[in-house]
């Protein structure tokens, strides 16, 4: 559902810019693919679906970690041939390019792709016996379920995980849109190559991330201090470009951005 949610929006940004209609159609695209899951749903996807394939946390944390280090490296390699394709090419042909991408990996999703969670059987009930609900009364009854049989503590800890969640994607989402429209306008005044490089610089600490989560693992570091430890690197890379008036500071600040993320 994201891959057909994020192949709307594409879809939306090419038809806009290739007939040059109102730009504000892009908020309705938006609104839309939202209604997908977004890329929040797609990442939780791949990371869940590592999850079901893993036999211990050691094993999932530094397979989620390589996956977290691909994603980095090749959105570093898009962003820089980005640039560059849009000076050559225009708008239209990257985002052409980038919706018959999305076809593929569509297409290898459905058809390709095994599932790791086995179908409800035919009968209309579930595995354990239970009557099969309909979609989101099965969502609300799950998230329910999960708070009702959860201890005390379990509600606590679930709770604050959601507003945590919650109020960081909120900062983090609401305040990468904007970082584009800092880097054109003054003092920094970049271009599209300047751009697809500052974009790139956010990525490349993928790799020394993977390093680091892989590090800390094999030291035996709890989890919950290395997720700590990301927090607080975005939340630090955020502060600085936040802050930055010349282009090595704003580099400095987009690396660090994500450096363990």
């Amino acid at each position: 559902m994201p891959l057909i949610g994020t192949l709307i929006y594409t879809t939306t940004f090419l038809t806009v810019s290739f007939f040059e209609l109102n730009v504000y159609l892009l908020i309705g695209s938006s609104f839309l693919s939202a209604m997908f899951g977004g890329i929040s749903t797609f990442l939780g996807g791949c990371f869940a679906y590592i999850a079901d394939l893993c036999q211990d946390d050691r094993q999932k944390t530094l397979r989620m970690a390589g996956v977290d280090m691909m994603i980095g490296l090749l959105s570093g390699l898009a962003a820089i041939s980005t640039g560059y394709f849009l000076r050559a090419a225009g708008f239209n042909w990257p985002f052409l390019t980038s919706a018959l991408c999305q076809c593929l990996t569509l297409m290898y999703a459905v058809f390709i792709l095994e599932e790791t969670v086995k179908k409800t059987p035919a009968n209309g009930s579930n595995l354990d016996g239970s009557p099969q609900r309909p979609g989101l009364r099965q969502l609300i009854f799950g998230l329910c379920q999960i708070f009702a049989r959860a201890s005390y503590r379990c509600k606590t800890v679930l709770a604050l995980l959601m507003i945590i969640f919650t109020s960081f994607t909120f900062a983090y989402i609401g305040g990468i849109s904007l970082v584009t429209l800092y880097e054109l306008n003054e003092p920094l005044c970049w271009t599209e190559i300047l751009i697809g490089y500052g974009s790139a610089a956010s990525t490349t600490v993928f790799l020394t991330s993977f390093l680091g989560v892989s590090a800390f693992t094999y030291c035996g570091v709890p989890q919950l201090l290395i997720v700590v430890l990301g927090i607080l690197s975005v939340a630090l890379g955020l502060i600085m470009v936040a802050f930055a008036k010349t282009t090595v500071l704003m580099f400095l600040g987009e690396y660090k951005l994500l450096s363990y993320n």
